[in-house]
């Protein structure tokens, strides 16, 4: 082979080699656009998730009985008949408000013999001094007396 031709070859070689070399380019950036536009989907989902959780925790507190019977349990667990007389409600009630914040994981139930005992979730009930705070991750909620 002559040189000319082994130079114009080289060339060849070289020119088709950055045409393949733009195509990994440009099928790398395609997969780094697809990863992307998947991070953003599961940030997105994870924000709906996070969106929807915590309105099941503020739709779970916001009826004023629950939320006296979230103040009820601040001082220890207690059963549903005990819940009932405290609040003055009817025992059916009383269990529907303890059944809607177990749902939503605000208290947590303990059988004891025939009685089931509620008291509130600790793994979003911090203590501050005398104050309880309810951390949501979304929002906390100050319980004053």
């Amino acid at each position: 082979m002559s040189p000319w031709i082994a130079g114009k070859r080289t060339l060849l070689d070289n020119k088709f080699s950055q045409e393949s070399l733009g195509r990994e380019i440009a099928a790398f950036g395609d997969d780094l656009k697809s990863q992307e536009k998947a991070m953003t989907e599961s940030k997105a989902e994870n924000n709906s998730r996070d969106a929807a959780r915590c309105a099941n925790y503020l739709k779970a507190i916001g009826d004023p009985v629950r939320l006296q019977v979230v103040r009820a349990l601040q001082a220890g667990p207690l059963s549903v008949s005990d819940i009932a007389e405290l609040l003055e409600i009817d025992i059916s009630n009383a269990s529907h408000h303890l059944r809607v914040l177990f749902h939503a994981d605000i208290v947590l139930s303990e059988k004891d013999g025939k009685f089931t005992y509620y008291k509130l979730n600790s793994q979003i009930l911090q203590n501050r001094s005398a104050k309880q705070v309810f951390d949501f991750g979304c929002c906390k909620l100050d319980l004053r007396d």
